[in-house]
């Protein structure tokens, strides 16, 4: 928009260079809240589960469900154009879902029942290095050296901020691998998240995606084996709110923050979502801040603001 109004007036090369900050920064302002977004929404989630009987399983389940209906709705009513893809991009569409969206909760809340919740979420957040090999070995991004402190920077800070260095910490071997899995479908999620913008719009996969990721927890847990017969009416309420603010407003803001930034930067800003889910839980649930997780928290923000130095330039 701002390019098209300053053609009018300036040379196409100072237009080039002055649109592109906007945009880079915007990406990075749009990741950066989807970051934010599913911080909080964590924090309430753990709320929630200290007086209902909605488990964390049955959360993801109806975050996906119920955002996939909303999009849905909203692309009947506003632009059904979205709907229609080529045949040969479906299967694409149902693997970033189950994969990447359905696949990297399922896995990570399987890490959390064999072995230590933090030590899982580090081993999840290894996924911006996975992106970033990727991206490199298929020549779609360089390796420049401010992504490879920014790298470093947040995962060390993210190292500190779950304690890691800290206590002793349950393992087990089943754990580690599906925590490593769970990097890996959110890996998938990034890489081919950014793949698909090139093709279409963000509205149009987050709704296949979306799509794919219900019927994977349909198949996973139908409903008509009495999954929602306990669930009182308040909790539905609560259920439809949570995946406006969990899954629906996040993946809209990241997927569009994708299309204006790397993968892998992206992959780097996302790292904000265990800070915002420490920093709400020592605010909301009492839980203790210590002196290294105020560092931890230091260095994920220099490694983020380090990550779009470049890019903003």
């Amino acid at each position: 928009m701002t390019a098209a109004s300053s053609a009018q007036c300036l040379p196409a090369k100072p237009t080039m260079k002055h649109s592109a900050v906007p945009r880079s920064l915007t990406g990075y302002a749009l990741v950066l809240t989807a970051a934010t977004f599913w911080g909080l929404s964590a924090v309430a989630g753990k709320m929630w589960q200290r007086t209902s009987t909605v488990d964390a399983v049955l959360l993801s389940q109806t975050r996906a469900s119920f955002a996939w209906l909303m999009v849905l709705a909203y692309l009947l009513i506003y632009n059904r154009s979205f709907l229609r893809v080529q045949m040969r991009h479906l299967p694409e569409f149902a693997m970033l879902g189950i994969i990447g969206v359905a696949g990297a909760n399922f896995f990570l809340y399987f890490a959390i029942s064999r072995m230590d919740t933090a030590l899982a979420d580090l081993i999840q957040f290894t996924a911006p290095i996975l992106v970033a090999l990727y991206m490199v070995a298929r020549r779609l991004e360089s390796l420049h050296r401010n992504k490879v402190v920014a790298l470093f920077l947040t995962t060390l800070g993210l190292a500190f901020t779950l304690r890691i260095f800290e206590g002793n910490h349950t393992l087990s071997l089943l754990g580690i691998l599906s925590a490593a899995t769970s990097a890996i479908c959110y890996a998938y999620l990034i890489a081919a998240g950014k793949r698909l913008s090139h093709r279409y719009p963000p509205a149009a996969y987050l709704h296949y995606s979306l799509l794919g990721a219900t019927l994977f927890w349909l198949c996973l847990r139908p409903p008509w084996h009495g999954l929602f017969a306990t669930i009182p009416p308040v909790d539905w309420l609560r259920l439809i709110l949570f995946s406006v603010t969990s899954a629906l407003l996040p993946y809209v803001c990241f997927f569009q923050g994708l299309k204006r930034i790397s993968a892998t930067t992206a992959g780097i800003v996302s790292t904000w979502e265990p800070v915002v889910i420490t920093i709400g839980a020592w605010a909301t649930l009492g839980e203790a801040m210590a002196p290294t997780q105020l560092i931890g928290i230091a260095l994920v923000l220099a490694g983020i603001v380090i990550a779009q130095a470049r890019s903003a330039r």
